[in-house]
């Protein structure tokens, strides 16, 4: 188990990773005893590697770390 006392412990996921292999390793997160895994948006959106670790786990909490709330937001006219 990698908590010790209130500490808690994150990983991460990249979005650039191959589906399969973003499962898998939140698949070993969750077993090695991680509280939940973080894909941040820096090379890509973050919900397509969410979604494919949450096929894997029942108890990994999922976060996108960072989602940029501008560049998704609908352009209105000038």
């Amino acid at each position: 188990m990698t908590t010790a006392g209130n500490e808690r412990y994150w990983g991460i996921v990249a979005p650039l990773m191959p589906a399969g292999m973003i499962a898998e390793a939140a698949k070993q997160q969750e077993e090695t005893g991680l509280l939940g895994t973080f894909a941040a948006q820096v090379y890509g959106p973050p919900w397509t590697a969410l979604a494919a670790a949450a096929t894997t786990t029942t108890r990994l909490q999922l976060a996108s770390g960072i989602a940029q709330a501008l560049s998704a937001a609908p352009s209105r006219p000038p």
